[in-house]
């Protein structure tokens, strides 16, 4: 279950995420059930959560979202940061591209790669309000029965 994967994401980072004064909200009204290597995705949530949160050098909200769409689980993560650049957006997952400062560039490129073996997705989003929207959809479990 995504949902659950990112509960268990989201308390191990709580200590992290207090320190940053950022707060997370989840929002899931229903089971996810996904046919994935466990860790890896919880490797890919680590890694959203954490990007998201660093783009809030003052503190904010990270909010993070799942919904079943069809024979896919979507996960929709927001902040409220300064959102990706037009450079970002197009270079999005790019290996050793990044537009934090002291960033490597590896997070989203794992990201996505794990997804996309998987047989799901990740694209980046503007959000004319500002921040950054990031959507990560993976097969549900009986799309790949």
């Amino acid at each position: 279950d995504l949902a659950d994967l990112f509960n268990n994401v989201s308390r191990r980072l709580t200590p992290i995420l207090d320190h940053a004064n950022v707060t997370l909200e989840i929002e899931s009204n229903a089971a996810a059930p996904i046919h994935a290597d466990a860790q890896r995705i919880e490797q890919v949530l680590r890694n959203l959560i954490l990007n998201a949160s660093q783009a809030l050098p003052e503190g904010g909200t990270v909010r993070a979202k799942t919904s079943i769409l069809s024979e896919l689980v979507r996960l929709e993560i927001t902040d409220e940061g300064s959102g990706f650049s037009e450079e970002g957006l197009r270079r999005f997952g790019e290996p050793f591209f990044s537009e934090r400062e002291g960033g490597m560039g590896i997070g989203l490129t794992l990201a996505k790669e794990v997804l996309e073996g998987h047989g799901g997705s990740i694209r980046p989003e503007y959000r004319e309000n500002g921040g950054a929207r990031v959507i990560c959809e993976i097969p549900t479990s009986s799309a790949q029965s």
